[in-house]
This record gives C-alpha cells, structure tokens and sequence, in this order.
C-alpha cells in the first residue's frame, strides 16, 4: 500500500490525488514504527518536502507538515531532522510561527514540541536560529486557538534543556 501512495506524491498531478495520498500516508504513519520506516525506504520525503515548501497551497503543505510530524517518530528520521547541515529543525520552527495557516502552525508547533525532548535538538536551535525575535519566540507556544497548555509544555521542556529562562 505504501509503494503506490508514495508513487502518487508528484506536483504535477492533480491537488486532490496528493491531498490523498499525503493524508493517507499520515494516517499510515500513526500505526507502527515499520510503517513509517517504509515509507523512509520508498524515498519519499523529497517528494514529501516538496509538498512543505509550497506556499501557494496550504492544504499540501498543511497535510505534508502533518505526515512529516508523523515520521518524527521514526528514530532515523529524527535523528536526520536534529542533525546538523539540515534546514528542517528551522522549517519546523518557522512554520510553527505562521499566523496565517493554522493547520500548519498546529502540526508543526506539535513537531517543535516532540523535538524539543531532544537536548540536540534543542541545543541546536539555540546555537542555529538566529531569527527568534523575528519568528516570536513565545508566539510558537501562545497562539490564540486554545493550544497554550500543550505549546507551553513544550516551552518548558525546551527551557528545561537548554537552561534558557526568560
């Protein structure tokens, strides 16, 4: 089932046929942790990042965060997201602070805050991202849709490791 929902993913194809597969493929990668290393075999995250980059389609990208956030379980895939030389620490966080698209910002505040629990990761985003005061810091874990509870637990495990109070 994976192979043919990866093989689907292309931006050529019609919006809804990649809206599908893209949720499908979410809904997949909740299950079990050799679903998700499937879907790492099919190759699929360039596919999938392309659908993240999209600005001018905001359920593609809003369904591809969510996917992404789903791979985050996988322990190679983490661990390819905190390493160094990569920009998806600082897309997560970034998107994480869109006012604009809710949806997004909610799967990636979410992605932030299971990324937090890593002490590289957090270190890195100390050490990498200079935009804070641009992004708005406090603005990740305080956006109005009820989310402040969840986002500040975030906020705390992410002071926790990095000892950066405010």
């Amino acid at each position: 089932v994976v192979k043919p929902l990866c093989d689907l993913l292309h931006p050529e194809v019609d919006g809804k046929a990649n809206y599908d597969a893209l949720l499908t493929l979410t809904n997949l990668a909740s299950v079990s942790d050799s679903i998700r290393d499937r879907i790492l075999k099919e190759k699929a995250i360039p596919k999938i990042e392309e659908f993240w980059f999209m600005t001018d389609h905001e359920h593609l990208r809003a369904a591809a965060s969510e996917l992404l956030l789903n791979l985050l379980y996988s322990d190679k895939f983490f661990e390819e997201t905190v390493a160094k030389g990569t920009d998806r620490l600082k897309l997560w966080v970034l998107y994480a602070a869109e006012p604009e698209d809710e949806r997004l910002s909610r799967a990636c505040s979410a992605a932030f805050a299971v990324l937090s629990h890593d002490e590289t990761a957090c270190a890195r985003v100390m050490e990498e991202i200079k935009s804070w005061p641009e992004v708005g810091f406090l603005k990740i874990f305080w956006l109005g849709y009820g989310n402040g509870q969840k986002r500040s637990i975030g906020l705390d495990i992410f002071c926790f490791y990095t000892k950066f109070y405010f």
